[in-house]
């Protein structure tokens, strides 16, 4: 009994380790984000587990449950059960994941330092989505709308733009020649000017390099039937007007606007 209470009395010294102000920030971040459906106490649970022998570090313990967070989400499917997903970094469709996957995955990523808590609570730290949204004026992978949780569908452009200059493709510079000849000019708000060719080349990159920003002009071609007018909006840009069509540009090295 004596072995116990002095067991219970440490881990309560290290638990309120004044010594140490970063420790115990992130055990109260741990303690404040712990599943509401968990009805357990925090901190008798780590004590539990210091007891059989897995040591508690909220450093570790709130990156696990960030990790689960910013990864896994709930989805409801057509008889209204919640189903898992997860979202990768690489670029990939979101997948669905089993319970079972995602224990299995946590083991994987962190292996002995998987904190059986986390492991044990991981199901319950995922939230709920009611759904997809494309919101391109934020690159977060969850947005809310009223109070109301859903996937952004949104991805942030991975096109950067380069400082080399390349000639344009023949056939790209022979279609912008069609549009506008090469002498025409804009001139800009600051009576600065450049050509017209330029100009336009620069807004379609501003479109691929940052499409969650919306251009403070809008593009007027005037000019004979047939001089490809309307090419550039049925083949370049999408319907929605915020994608490039790569096929067109994946030669060009062009940079944004101003």
């Amino acid at each position: 009994m004596e072995r116990l209470w002095n067991e219970s009395n440490n881990m309560q010294t290290k638990l309120n380790n004044t010594n140490n102000p970063e420790w115990q920030e992130a055990h109260r971040i741990n303690q404040k984000n712990k599943p509401r459906t968990v009805l357990k106490n925090f901190d008798t649970e780590i004590t539990a587990k210091e007891r059989e022998g897995f040591e508690y570090d909220p450093f570790k313990f709130q990156e696990q449950t960030n990790w689960i967070k910013e990864t896994f989400y709930k989805v409801s499917n057509p008889n209204g059960n919640m189903q898992l997903k997860r979202q990768f970094i690489n670029g990939d469709p979101d997948d669905f994941i089993s319970t079972a996957e995602l224990h299995s995955t946590l083991y994987r990523k962190y292996g002995a330092e998987l904190h059986p808590l986390v492991n044990e609570w991981a199901n319950y730290y995922i939230d709920t989505t009611a759904g997809i949204k494309y919101d391109p004026s934020t690159s977060e992978a969850f947005v809310e709308v009223e109070s109301t949780r859903y996937r952004n569908a949104y991805k942030p452009s991975t096109f950067k733009q380069l400082n080399r200059n390349l000639n344009r493709p023949k056939e790209w510079q022979l279609y912008l020649d069609r549009l506008m000849p090469r002498t025409e000019l804009c001139i800009l708000l600051d009576g600065k000017t450049v050509p017209q060719q330029h100009y336009f080349e620069a807004y379609l990159a501003q479109r691929l390099q940052e499409p969650s920003k919306p251009p403070l002009m809008a593009i007027l071609l005037r000019g004979e039937h047939g001089t490809g007018k309307n090419f550039w909006i049925d083949n370049i840009i999408d319907a929605n007007g915020t994608t490039i069509r790569l096929y067109i540009l994946a030669q060009l090295d062009i940079g944004g606007l101003d």
